[in-house]
């Protein structure tokens, strides 16, 4: 059901995302086409000046629109729209005007060389209408957006490019010494003025929409971005002279256009991430597998023909800018990564990634060509947007990875942890824990996925936190919930109830599920490490976890859809993580299985699901006082894999064997608990399984669950190996004979 829902999803996306990869298109057209013709009419100087002059002017724009092109995009449509965009489109003109003249009165301190190159009153004349019309314009596509008129943006893009040559055209008739700064804002003007009258007129809908929060932080990270992006020029103008200046607009006009598709295609990310959870990492690797197909290509073109495109424009364009070219298209293949992690954290409400990813590229890259462009000119500028994207891409990365060496794992999860915490107290603090609980809370244990934290208390009542923040964990979380409920309300369960937590609260909060519930006395099995012990307590413990099936366990045939959720299901699982080689190989796992298990009596009830030494709780005399994380509980289980997978996972703590090495031993002759094992499922009323199938089936169970519940096993080439190829290969799968085992 999800993967159809996911693959109708990108088909959606695929086909709403078409607009905007186009408007992508002839937006490089556009600009392409724009600086080709300035490039031809005017001397590189000149075209330097305009560079910087239309750069600066988009800066103060992003500067002082005060992230009013993101709340358009979702409160524009309704009764009340158009009322919305002229109050936007007037707070926007007022702020644009009062930021020219700001800009200009402090030229001579910031940028005397575009000053001395303009002059102060034709610089005023230009600044104010220019970064007006350039605020409605940039308005206009959120206002298309929320229209959803997502295919006038190409139209609108290519309409601008065709008025910007036209009027360009003209301009040099008049003369104008600054003509193609006139011309450009008369064009925007142009294009405003026929989307605004439509908008008004006809294209935006009546219905209502919620109002946006627009997140501080992300407008903070946006600005710094826009400041790597349209500040630099003035600092190649101030450092190394107009003529280069030039060239870079010239290389950054393509440049951009590759970072521009992954931000396209990453803006289809979003809704998809919003409205399935549980799909986005797959989302995101297609996003990010979309536009490695569109750009690795068109990086490629651009290595080889760099001084070719740039000759087009002028001899001195390609002297200076080819090389510059070449290492600025290398850093739109990292950007995808950086692009791909802001789209997940827009989705997912993460304010601090939205800051932090855009304001890191952004700092590393102006820092750097501070440092390299009076070094090495427009090579340097470009070596530093390539640094900045290849670092934050390489964190992002390192942070994602589903495994890692133990030695950068453990400080990384340990800042993952404390964060947290730190965002569940945040967003409810005073629901979850008293601010004193909050100050002796210490963490337990964690994954990728969530922690767990114990809680003291000064009247002595401790408590165990539970903390989830990915859809997987939240999913388990509830069913861990909804397990400790069924379980204490359940009479047959009686005394045995005493060895499982009482939940006390839990709920949502900011994007992240929790748990509270009492915490039993003791501490893991795992804590013991006398072999002597560790085995009397193995024996206690399946002959606890047993006592509780045989307060609620009934015999019963298995059916076909049993034998589909027990078996196939988890065979699928790893299926999907082994060579295709192997697939014939856990094919037959799945067949044996089933074969054995069809018709065949077996005894359901409550099963743990995950039982494990680290899952119940002993005293110091190694008694059993507790068994916790019931995620994978089930009232209707098969209850032979609670003692199996328990025996298998022992006897790999135990010894210097992992799983796979345990359980290719065993295959052949059952292991040494095969007449313990068969004894449990005939006291239950079960037909017993053969030892070889029942030491399978509880490593298919264990396997095939580990992967389900963090990535970063399937993702452990070291683990898959030896503990699920190494069953495929090695293990005993001949069928077994049904009828001597009765």
């Amino acid at each position: 059901m999800t993967g159809t829902w996911l693959r109708h999803r990108t088909a959606t996306a695929h086909a709403d995302g078409a607009a905007p990869v186009v408007g992508v298109a002839s937006t490089a057209v556009a600009g392409f086409a724009f600086w080709l013709v300035a490039a031809r009419l005017y001397p590189a100087a000149m075209v330097g000046v305009i560079v910087v002059a239309l750069s600066t002017m988009q800066l103060l724009t992003g500067i002082a629109q005060l992230n009013l092109n993101q709340a358009l995009h979702r409160s524009a449509a309704g009764r009340h729209g158009h009322r919305r965009i002229g109050r936007a489109y007037l707070v926007s003109a007022m702020l644009m005007a009062g930021g020219a003249v700001a800009v200009v009165a402090g030229a001579s301190f910031w940028a005397p060389e575009l000053l001395g190159y303009a002059g102060r009153v034709p610089l005023l004349e230009f600044f104010i209408p220019a970064t007006i019309i350039w605020s409605f314009f940039a308005l206009q596509d959120s206002v298309v957006a929320a229209a959803a008129r997502g295919g006038s943006l190409p139209v609108g893009n290519v309409v601008l490019a065709l008025l910007k040559i036209m009027l360009l055209a003209i301009a040099v008739v008049w003369a104008l010494q600054d003509g193609s700064t006139f011309t450009w804002a008369l064009a925007v003007a142009a294009v405003v003025a026929c989307a605004v009258g439509y908008l008004f007129l006809r294209a935006l809908p009546d219905r209502e929409t919620e109002p946006v929060r627009q997140s501080g932080l992300d407008h903070a990270g946006r600005l710094l971005w826009s400041a790597a992006v349209h500040g630099l020029p003035l600092l190649v103008l101030v450092v190394i002279g107009p003529v280069h200046a030039a060239v870079y607009g010239i290389v950054w006009t393509i440049g951009f256009s590759l970072h521009l598709v992954s931000s396209t295609i990453g803006h289809a990310l979003t809704p998809q991430a919003v409205a399935a959870p549980e799909g986005a990492p797959t989302a995101r690797r297609d996003m990010e597998r979309r536009a490695l197909t569109i750009l690795l290509p068109a990086v490629v073109v651009i290595e080889v023909t760099a001084p070719l495109v740039l000759r087009i424009f002028g001899p001195e364009y390609a002297d200076l800018g080819s090389t510059a070219l070449r290492i600025a298209a290398l850093s739109a293949i990292p950007g995808i990564v950086t692009t791909s992690a802001i789209s997940m954290a827009r989705a997912r409400k993460r304010g601090a990634v939205l800051f932090v990813v855009p304001a890191a590229v952004a700092t590393i890259t102006i820092g750097l060509s501070l440092i390299l462009v009076p070094q090495w000119g427009l090579i340097g500028i470009a070596t530093a947007w390539l640094v900045g994207q290849s670092l934050v891409a390489t964190v992002v990365l390192v942070l994602r990875a589903t495994w890692l060496p133990p030695q950068l794992d453990a400080p990384l999860s340990a800042v993952r942890h404390a964060r947290l915490l730190a965002r569940l107290r945040y967003a409810a603090g005073g629901q979850v824990l008293s601010g004193g609980d909050w100050g002796t809370s210490r963490i337990l244990s964690g994954g990728s996925q969530g922690l767990v934290v114990a809680v003291g208390h000064p009247d002595g009542t401790d408590s165990v936190l539970k903390v989830a923040a990915t859809p997987v964990s939240r999913e388990a979380l509830t069913r861990e919930c909804t397990t400790l409920l069924a379980l204490h309300a359940n009479p047959r369960v009686g005394s045995w109830r005493r060895l499982v937590p009482e939940l006390i609260s839990d709920g949502d909060a900011g994007g992240i599920s929790y748990a509270r519930h009492t915490r039993l006395p003791g501490r893991p099995a795992t804590d013991i490490t006398d072999a002597a012990v560790q085995e009397r307590l193995a024996a206690d413990a399946v002959a606890t976890i047993s006592d509780l099936h045989r307060r609620t366990a009934y015999a019963t045939p298995a059916t076909d859809e049993h034998l589909a959720r027990w078996i196939s299901r988890r065979a699928a699982v790893v299926r999907q993580h082994v060579p295709r080689a192997d697939h014939d190989r856990i094919d037959q796992v799945e067949q044996l299985l089933i074969e054995e298990l069809r018709d065949r009596r077996v005894a359901l009830g409550w099963t743990h699901g995950d039982y494990t030494a680290p899952n119940v709780i002993v005293a110091d005399d190694g008694e059993i006082c507790g068994v916790v994380d019931w995620e994978q509980g089930d009232p209707a289980g098969p209850t032979m894999l609670d003692p199996v997978a328990f025996r298998l996972i022992a006897a790999v703590q135990a010894g210097p064997e992992e799983l796979g090495a345990v359980v290719v031993r065993w295959s052949a002759d059952g292991g040494p608990y095969a007449g313990e094992l068969a004894d449990l499922q005939r006291r239950l009323g079960a037909d017993p399984l053969h030892p070889r199938a029942l030491v399978l089936f509880g490593w298919l169970h264990v396997v095939a669950l580990s992967i389900e519940k963090s990535a970063r096993f399937a993702a452990n080439p070291v683990w898959m190996r030896r503990n699920v190829r190494m069953v495929l290969r090695d293990a005993v799968l001949e069928p077994v004979d049904r009828a001597h085992h009765r």
